[in-house]
């Protein structure tokens, strides 16, 4: 890989043209460009953090030091996909997930429904804990229990989560709640349509 002045790589010095920026060259005027009205700290906190993602990555020096690069749609990611006003209150310590948690109303849900709801053939029916958030019944972050299907009946709802708890995706559910601006999902389990 060809470098300038064993400074940095061709490639890291396109990314600064291309109006890329380290986190160690970040200035307030690039966040306030872009609408970020909160301090560098906290941006560089959400990038530390794993909540903003760089665009590239790339050699700064002859010792092949690989350095993050972040794109200005990271900024605009922050603004529009991150729910910032729960991110600050946790990045200052002022909240905890659990907190937030209680604030926003999610719960825990004991769900029982047939067998048929989940495409298996047992006379058992199938037990599913699930964070209730928004009226919604959320297995994985991704998933949720079909709305439209009337096999599914809840049959105990808690504000904390019961030391008999098991859904070992309910960590990360709760996370997105709380950091996202947009409650979404990729899969309905039980859907009649499906």
């Amino acid at each position: 890989m060809p470098y300038i002045d064993k400074s940095m790589s061709e490639n890291a010095k396109k990314a600064y043209e291309k109006g890329f920026f380290t986190l160690s060259q970040l200035k307030k005027e690039i966040l306030l460009k872009y609408g970020f009205r909160y301090s560098i700290r906290f941006f560089k906190w959400l990038c530390k953090n794993d909540y903003l993602k760089p665009s590239e990555t790339h050699h700064t020096s002859f010792s092949f030091k690989v350095t993050k690069f972040y794109s200005p749609k990271a900024i605009y990611y922050a603004n529009m996909g991150l729910n910032l006003k729960n991110l600050y209150s946790l990045y200052l310590r002022k909240e905890t997930i659990e907190s937030l948690s209680k604030k926003m109303n999610i719960e825990y849900a004991r769900v029982v429904v047939g067998s048929s709801f989940v495409g298996i053939k047992t006379a058992a029916p199938v037990v599913f804990d699930c964070v209730k958030y928004k009226g919604l019944l959320f297995w994985s972050a991704g998933t949720i229990l079909a709305r439209n299907n009337n096999e599914k009946k809840i049959i105990d709802i808690w504000d904390d989560k019961p030391d008999n708890w098991n859904n070992k995706n309910t960590d990360k559910i709760i996370h997105k709640f709380i950091t996202k601006n947009k409650v979404s999902w990729d899969a309905e389990m039980g859907s009649v349509d499906r």
